[in-house]
């Protein structure tokens, strides 16, 4: 099962290299955050409008995971109440090529 997680492009680097860490969430609620494919562009902007950012600012990565291992919350949005190591994360494409062709996600 694949979902995905939307970052600020400055915090890409350190993400990658600890993963994503529950205490990294907002507003103090220690969980990560994760969408499947079908809501990722509804996730972009509403993250990005949260951050009070453009969403052109925002990056995407891809979290592989087996089924059942994150709790979902509502259609489309997952949460985890652990951290998430950096070798289950990937980097997505460029905003600009999921926009054009959500097939991209893969």
């Amino acid at each position: 099962m694949t979902l995905y997680h939307v970052t600020r492009a400055r915090s890409l680097r350190s993400i990658l290299a600890s993963g994503l860490r529950i205490m990294g969430s907002h507003e103090g609620r220690p969980v990560v955050w994760l969408c499947d494919g079908e809501h990722l562009l509804w996730t972009l902007n509403h993250v990005a409008h949260w951050k009070r950012r453009a969403a052109s600012s925002m990056r995407i990565l891809r979290v592989e995971c087996e089924p059942g291992t994150f709790i979902r919350v509502r259609p489309g949005t997952y949460l985890s109440w652990s951290d998430i190591p950096p070798e289950r994360l990937e980097c997505c494409p460029s905003q600009a090529s999921i926009v054009m062709d959500p097939r991209t996600l893969g």
